[in-house]
C-alpha cells in the first residue's frame, strides 16, 4: 500500500488539501522534528540520499523471541515505510498477512537507531509496526529521537486468545536513549515566513501540526499527564526516557529479566508499586501517589475475602475507595509478582481488593488489571519495584548481561572472514552479524554464544519444517529442507568452539522447493569457505 494511502486512514483529507497548499509556499520553511532534517516534514524531497536504510539483522531476535530482527538506521523521510516493508516480507517470506506471528505475539522485531525526520513518516512507521504485530526495541548502543521516537510507540504485538487483541511491545535496553519533542519551525524560517505575511498559515499549520502529534501520543499510550511536558520541548530540547518514572509514563518496558537483579528489597519493591497502583488509580503524578504512602512502614493491616492476613501499607483515605496497598502474607516471599490496592468490603472485617499489579516472573503476561491502560504485556513490569527517580544508566550491571546472554551476546569469537559475497552484494556488516542478499536468497550470518548454536539445531528438528539433509559432523551441523507454511527451501549451517557459535542460513525466498544451479553454487561458496576458529564442514576449501 502506498504511503498516501496508508496516511488517509489516520488523517482526514482536508488536512492533506492544507498541507500540500501550504507545502508550495513553504518549500523551504517546513516544519521539523530535528535539526537535521529542518526542511523534511511536510515537504519532503522526491529524492533524498540521508534517508533511512532498513537493515535484516538476523532470523533469531533472542531467546525468547524466535523471530527475525531488522535495524532501521539513518533520517526518517517519505518512503521509510515502503522500505520497511519490503524487507519485512523479504525476511519472512511472506506477506505479514500470511506469515503468523511467533508464541510472543509478534512476526519480528525491529531495531530503530534515528535522530529523527519527518513527523508524518514517523507516525506511518508506527501505524505500520502495529498493523503487522512487530515490536519494537532501541539497543543499548542506540538512540531515537524525535520522529524515531513517534515510530517506536508503533510496537505491538497480536494475541487472538484471553481477549487480549493487540497489546504494546516497546522496550529499551539499559544504556540506550529514547527522547521525544514537539514538532517546531526552525528559528532561521521564521523571519522569511513573516516577511512573506503568511502568519495565519503558519499559526495554522502549528495548530494542526501540534493537535495530530497529541492524537498520536494519546493512541499509542502515552500518559497524558507528560503531554505538557513533552510539547514544552523545544528545537534542542528532549523528554528523554532516561528514569524509571518516564518508563510508567510512556508505558514502555525493559527487556526482560529476573526481578531479584534489581538488588530491591522485598518491602521496598512493594512500595514503589503500590506508589504506581495509586498513581493509576487517581490519574495522578507518580510523586503524589508516593506521598500517599508517607513514611509508613509495612504491617499487617487486615485480611482479605480469603481470610488471609494482608501485609502492606495503609493508606490514610475513604475506607470505602482506597484502605490499603499490600499483598496476603503468604505471597510475601516472592519479589512483588503481585500486588493489590484494597478498599473496604461490605464487611467491615475484611478487605476487598480492586486494582491488581501482575509480574511475570517468567514468560508469560504482566499488566495492572481491570483496564488496559498499563498491560497486558508479554513481559515483566520490573521497573514498577525501583524508586520513580532511578536512573536506568545506573541500574546494577548484572541486569544488562543477563539481557545481552539472552540476545547471545558473546564477547569474543570473531566472524569468518569473506574475501568476497561470491556474488551477493552485502546488506549490513557489524562485528557480531552480516547480511546479504542474492536476488530471492537472503544469506545471513552470525556469532554469538554456543547456546545460540544449541537453539538453531533444537529448532531445525522441529516439526514445522520438511528436512531433506541432515547431518551432524564434530562441531558443526548442517540442515536444509522446506518451510511448511510457505514451501520456501532453506540451508543452515552452524558451527561451535568452545563457548562460541556461528550460524548460516541461507533462505531461498521464492515460491516452489527447486534451488536454481546458481542459487546452490552461491549456498556451497559460503559454506565450504567458512572456517569458524578452526571449526570447518567436510566439502571446505
Amino acid at each position: 500500500m502506498r504511503i498516501e494511502n496508508r496516511m488517509n486512514k489516520i488523517f482526514p483529507q482536508a488536512f492533506f488539501d492544507k498541507v500540500q497548499r501550504l507545502c508550495a509556499a513553504y518549500q523551504q520553511a517546513a516544519l521539523t522534528l530535528t535539526t537535521l532534517t529542518a526542511t523534511l516534514l511536510w515537504c519532503v524531497a522526491a529524492n533524498v540520499a540521508t534517508a533511512a536504510d532498513v537493515h535484516i539483522v538476523n532470523y533469531r531476535f533472542s531467546q525468547s523471541k524466535t523471530v527475525p530482527l531488522l535495524r532501521l538506521e539513518g533520517i526518517i523521510l517519505r518512503g521509510d515505510v515502503e522500505k520497511y516493508k519490503t524487507a519485512l516480507e523479504r525476511v519472512l517470506g511472506c506477506s505479514a498477512d500470511e506469515c503468523g506471528p511467533d508464541g510472543t505475539g509478534v512476526r519480528a522485531v525491529v531495531s530503530l537507531d534515528s535522530s529523527g525526520g519527518s513527523l508524518l513518516e514517523g507516525i506511518a512507521l508506527a501505524e505500520a509496526f502495529r498493523e503487522d504485530a512487530v515490536a519494537t526495541v532501541i539497543e543499548a548502543d542506540q538512540s531515537c529521537l524525535s520522529a524515531c521516537a513517534l515510530a517506536f510507540l508503533g510496537g505491538t504485538g497480536v494475541w487472538s486468545t484471553g481477549g487480549i487483541g493487540y497489546f504494546r511491545d516497546r522496550t529499551i535496553e539499559p544504556g540506550a536513549k529514547l527522547g521525544f519533542h514537539s514538532p517546531f519551525f526552525p528559528s532561521s524560517k521564521v523571519s522569511q515566513i513573516l516577511e512573506e505575511k503568511q502568519v495565519t498559515n503558519l499559526l495554522d499549520l502549528t495548530r494542526m501540526s501540534i493537535s495530530k502529534f497529541a492524537g498520536h501520543l494519546n493512541r499509542f499510550g502515552i500518559n497524558p499527564l507528560v503531554f505538557d511536558a513533552i510539547i514544552e520541548m523545544g528545537q534542542d530540547e528532549y523528554f528523554m526516557i532516561d528514569r524509571a518514572e518516564r518508563l510508567y509514563y510512556t508505558n514502555t518496558t525493559l527487556p526482560q529479566f529476573p526481578p531479584h537483579l534489581l538488588g530491591v528489597s522485598s518491602n521496598d519493591a512493594i512500595r514503589n508499586v503500590c506508589a504506581r497502583l495509586i498513581a493509576e488509580f487517581y490519574k495522578i503524578p507518580l510523586e503524589q501517589g508516593q506521598n500517599y504512602l508517607g513514611d509508613a512502614r509495612m504491617e499487617d493491616v487486615s485480611r482479605d475475602q480469603a481470610d488471609r492476613v494482608i501485609s502492606g501499607f495503609p493508606v490514610d483515605e475513604s475506607p470505602y475507595v482506597l484502605s490499603a496497598c499490600g499483598v496476603p502474607k503468604d505471597n510475601r516471599s516472592e519479589i512483588a509478582s503481585t500486588v493489590f490496592l484494597y478498599r473496604s468490603g461490605s464487611d467491615a472485617a475484611y478487605l476487598e481488593s480492586f486494582l491488581k499489579y501482575q509480574n511475570a516472573t517468567e514468560q508469560g503476561w504482566s499488566s495492572v488489571s481491570p483496564g488496559k491502560n498499563i498491560g497486558p504485556v508479554m513481559n515483566t513490569l520490573n521497573h514498577f519495584m525501583i524508586p520513580a527517580s532511578t536512573d536506568l544508566m545506573g541500574l546494577p550491571a548484572s541486569i544488562s548481561d543477563y539481557i545481552a546472554s539472552q540476545r547471545y551476546a558473546s564477547a569474543s569469537g570473531p566472524m569468518p572472514q569473506r574475501s568476497s559475497g561470491n556474488g551477493a552484494n552485502l546488506l549490513f556488516d557489524a562485528t557480531d552479524a552480516r547480511s546479504w542478499v542474492y536476488g530471492d536468497v537472503i544469506i545471513t550470518e552470525r556469532v554469538g554464544t554456543a547456546q545460540l548454536y544449541r537453539d538453531l539445531k533444537e529448532e531445525a528438528d522441529g516439526s514445522f519444517i520438511d528436512l531433506a539433509l541432515s547431518r551432524d559432523f564434530d562441531n558443526s551441523f548442517v540442515r536444509s529442507g522446506h518451510y511448511g507454511m510457505n514451501g520456501n527451501a532453506f540451508y543452515w549451517a552452524a558451527f561451535v568452539q568452545g563457548n562460541q557459535s556461528y550460524m548460516l542460513r541461507v533462505e531461498y525466498n521464492h515460491p516452489g522447493k527447486d534451488i536454481r544451479p546458481d542459487e546452490n553454487k552461491i549456498t556451497k561458496a559460503f559454506a565450504c569457505s567458512t572456517d569458524f576458529s578452526g571449526v570447518r564442514l567436510p566439502c571446505f576449501h
